[in-house]
Order: structure tokens, then sequence, then C-alpha cells
């Protein structure tokens, strides 16, 4: 998934404050494709203002069948949610 970079920091996918998707719709939640409440990150090491950043999922569908929603939304980690970004995919497991 490609995200435009709108703010004025620096994104980064290492350290304390990298940024990551984050599960939302409750916000935090453990995900059914990743067990985890992160369900993407950062390709590149740094993506500044205004660049495009790729972001990789790692998801395992569950085992049972039917048709899924996640919603995520970026993350600073330990510094905050990036509100109103919030998306959604839908998945068919068959």
């Amino acid at each position: 998934m490609a995200l435009k970079n709108t703010g004025n920091v620096k994104w980064r996918n290492y350290g304390e404050n990298r940024i990551s998707l984050g599960t939302e719709n409750p916000r935090d939640r453990i995900s059914s494709f990743t067990k985890s409440t992160r369900m993407g990150y950062l390709k590149e090491s740094i993506v500044n203002p205004g660049e495009i950043g790729h972001f990789i999922f790692n998801l395992k569908a569950p085992k049972s069948e039917g048709k899924y929603e996640e919603y995520f939304a970026p993350v600073i980690e330990r510094v905050t949610w990036l509100d109103g970004d919030e998306m959604k995919i839908e998945l068919d497991v068959s």
C-alpha cells in the first residue's frame, strides 16, 4: 500500500517512533490476520514530507471462511495516531 507523507516530519521504519499501520475500529485490537495490533510496516527507511511511502502487509487468513473487513490507520509509535486517515480493506477467505 502506498501513502503520501503530507505532514511535516520524516517517517521512519526504525526506532521507538517508527510509523506502522495499526488496527482500528476499535483501535489497537488484535487482528484476525496478523495476531497483532499492527497490520503493516513501512518498507523505506525514511520517507520525507511530500514523498510516497510503501507499507508491507504480512497477513495470514483465518481458518473460518467468510468475508472480513479490516480497519487500520497510520500510527507513529509512542507519539500519535494520524487521525482522519482510517482505511479499510475487504478480504474474502474461501
